[in-house]
């Protein structure tokens, strides 16, 4: 009965597991040494995470891989959890959405998450095998998962935070950049300013016999096309076919 009673309170006993708060904590709750813990991490990250297996120079800037971005994270304690991965319904393309987590590798705490697709009508996968465009999917979520949480950490290593494996070939700079609305109000286009312009290019071709023609055309008045006035200009231009002709003539005499 006794030995009945001793098992009896041993099972009446939850066991007691005692968890280390810090360990669940990315970093130090206490912004000073937050700032402090992230420094000396990324200096230790540094001097492992260089070169092309973990950085990409695109356009003339530092992006980092998702191999820099798994190796900062799992020196914390985080690990990339893959949610989903699915297959769009996209007529004529290839195309792979996926979810990934970035969760604690203690209690697995999910401490950020993102997704990312994949399309083979991306101009660098066009034409690659299906599996490569899931893969690629799942590994743009992870680095962008990491990413969203872990951004200062990057810049803090001097590289840009965006992953690489978002970065078009060029970098963003080479894209094609959207104009800008034109606010100015277009010149107006006088028969001056029109006639100049044409003279202008027919001063280029020949300036000896444009200005003596123009000389001509204008009695003496005018002997260079910026001593153009409006007035003569517009006069000029009600001639134009006739302005024309004396130029030519000028040019093959």
């Amino acid at each position: 009965m006794e030995n009945e009673a001793e098992g009896k309170e041993m099972e009446a006993i939850p066991e007691q597991i005692e968890h280390d708060v810090t360990a669940v904590t990315v970093f130090d709750p206490d912004p000073v040494r937050a700032l402090e813990q992230a420094s000396t991490m990324i200096k230790a990250v540094s001097q492992i995470c260089k070169g092309p297996q973990y950085i990409s120079i695109i356009g003339g800037k530092k992006y980092p891989k998702v191999e820099w971005w798994t190796t900062v994270g799992g020196s914390k304690g985080l690990f990339p959890y893959l949610v989903w991965c699915k297959k769009l319904d996209r007529p004529d393309e290839v195309a792979y959405e996926a979810r990934v987590e970035v969760r604690n590798q203690v209690n697995q705490t999910a401490i950020t998450a993102a997704e990312a697709i994949c399309t083979d009508k991306e101009k660098n996968w066009k034409g690659r095998d299906e599996y490569a465009i899931k893969s690629m999917a799942q590994t743009r979520a992870t680095a962008k998962a990491f990413r969203l949480g872990l951004s200062f950490l990057a810049t803090m290593a001097g590289l840009e935070a965006t992953p690489a494996e978002e970065v078009p070939r060029g970098g963003f700079d080479g894209r094609p950049k959207f104009k800008a609305e034109n606010t100015k109000q277009p010149k107006e286009k006088t028969k001056s300013n029109r006639f100049k312009a044409w003279l202008e290019a027919k001063n280029n071709e020949n300036p000896i016999d444009t200005l003596e023609a123009l000389s001509n055309l204008t009695e003496g008045k005018v002997t260079t096309w910026k001593g153009l006035d409006q007035a003569t200009g517009e006069k000029l231009f009600d001639l134009h076919q006739t302005a024309i002709l004396a130029f030519e003539k000028a040019f093959t005499r």
